[in-house]
């Protein structure tokens, strides 16, 4: 049979840790994530046929937010004024639509 003091003596013990364990936790939970920015890229319009194989990074700019950007998988960009089949995403801010 254990003593008294021994079971008195893990309680502080145990609350101690959780108590470092909590603390440890919510200060990785406070600091800023390295979140990756890229620049945009610039509108450059041609036929992408087989050229769009693997991975591929487009950046597009949609800070405004009023303007909508469009994009087009078929040359491979950004276009201006597209007609109504010209593109396939549109980006405004925090708003993507997809045409079709």
């Amino acid at each position: 049979m254990r003593s008294p003091w021994s079971a008195r003596a893990i309680q502080p013990t145990a609350v101690a840790a959780i108590v470092v364990v909590a603390v440890t936790l919510v200060a990785f939970s406070l600091r800023q994530p390295a979140v990756p920015t890229y620049s945009p890229t610039p509108p450059s319009p041609r036929d992408a046929g087989r050229a769009l194989v693997g991975p591929v990074l487009y950046t597009v700019d949609v800070t405004d937010l009023e303007q909508w950007r469009y994009f087009s998988f078929h040359i491979g960009s950004v276009i201006e004024n597209p007609g109504a089949k010209d593109w396939d995403l549109a980006f405004r801010r925090y708003q993507i639509i997809a045409n079709g």
